[in-house]
C-alpha cells in the first residue's frame, strides 16, 4: 500500500505517465514471474508457450516467435532451448525449408494452457474490476494510440 501511495503522489507531482506505465509493467512483470515460477518457468519461456498456444494449429517456427516478441535470434534461441530441456516444446527440421526448425507444444505444456490463460483472465478481471466497460475500452485505446505513436 505504501509503494502505491508513493507511486501516486509522485505521479500526480510530476503528471509523468510514462512512469506511472513503467510502474504497471514492473508490478505486472513481477507478478508474471512470480507465477510462471510455479511451473519451473521464466516469464520469458513462458511468453513463448502463450505464443505457441494462441497459434497452436498454425507451423510456427523461431523467426516467427522473434518477430511477435520482438527479441534477437539469440534470445530466442536460447530460451527454445531451455524449453526443449524442460520439455514443453519440440523443434524439427521443417520439411518445406531445412533452414528452418518447426516448434511444436508437447503434452506438458498443453497441460497448462487453461491454467495459463485462467491466470492472464483473472489478472486483467482484478485489474480492471472498479473499471466500467466504456471506461476499460477507453483506457485500451488510449493505450494502443500511445503504443502507436511509440512504435514509429
Amino acid at each position: 500500500v505504501y509503494l502505491i501511495l508513493r507511486i501516486y503522489n509522485n505521479f500526480m507531482e510530476n503528471f509523468i505517465i510514462g512512469k506511472l506505465i513503467k510502474e504497471l509493467h514492473i508490478a505486472l512483470e513481477n507478478n508474471f514471474n512470480k507465477f510462471s515460477k510455479k511451473y519451473k518457468l521464466t516469464s520469458s519461456q513462458m511468453d513463448i508457450l502463450i505464443f505457441l498456444l494462441h497459434n497452436e494449429n498454425k507451423i510456427v517456427n523461431q523467426r516467427n516467435i522473434e518477430n511477435f516478441l520482438s527479441l534477437s535470434n539469440p534470445t530466442i534461441a536460447g530460451t527454445l532451448l531451455r524449453l526443449e530441456k524442460k520439455g514443453f516444446i519440440i523443434r524439427k527440421i521443417s520439411s518445406k525449408d531445412k533452414r528452418y526448425k518447426e516448434i511444436y507444444l508437447t503434452d506438458k505444456s498443453r497441460e497448462l494452457k487453461d491454467i495459463i490463460f485462467k491466470y492472464i483472465r483473472d489478472n486483467d478481471n482484478k485489474m480492471f474490476s472498479n473499471m466500467s466497460e466504456e471506461e476499460k475500452s477507453t483506457t485500451a485505446r488510449c493505450l494502443f494510440f500511445v503504443m502507436s505513436i511509440q512504435m514509429k
